[in-house]
């Protein structure tokens, strides 16, 4: 309530937007934190806290399998960076549980140029595209996981 009333008194004050959003991050209240941290984000793309908090918000999402909004937070965050790896794994993370191979392996890629040893990423792009029946790339993947151990 008394933050609600902060931003009554000053609207445009993005540490009490933040701080209201965390709030309902912190109550399960997931899609009222998600417009809030959302509007700041839009607002002020570099502001770091309510970044950090819309990850930490795509990841409670996805723990509880609310894929859609999971999906629209980590839309949000790669709007701020495309190439940050972290929003990158939870998209690729949420493609996978989707059931959308094709789709997680282009993130997965992504990651790899940034990350070129990551062995979980490669793993995973093994797996993904034995999956889906392409076993040139499987075999790349393969044989750069040997490579590296």
């Amino acid at each position: 309530l008394h933050l609600e009333k902060s931003l009554e008194l000053f609207p445009n004050n993005n540490n009490a937007i933040n701080n209201l959003a965390r709030v309902y991050l912190d109550e399960n209240e997931l899609d009222s934190a998600f417009e809030l941290f959302h509007g700041l984000i839009l607002h002020s793309p570099d502001y770091e806290l309510a970044i950090e908090n819309m990850k930490l918000l795509g990841w409670k999402a996805f723990d509880e399998q609310n894929y859609k909004l999971a999906e629209k937070a980590a839309k949000s965050l790669l709007k701020t960076d495309d190439k940050e790896v972290a929003h990158l794994e939870l998209m690729a993370a949420i493609k996978i549980n989707q059931g959308q191979l094709a789709n997680a392996i282009g993130y997965m890629e992504e990651i790899l140029k940034s990350s070129p040893k990551n062995e979980l990423i490669i793993q995973n792009l093994f797996l993904a595209n034995k999956e889906l029946g392409d076993t040139i790339q499987a075999k790349k993947y393969q044989q750069l996981l040997q490579a590296l151990n």
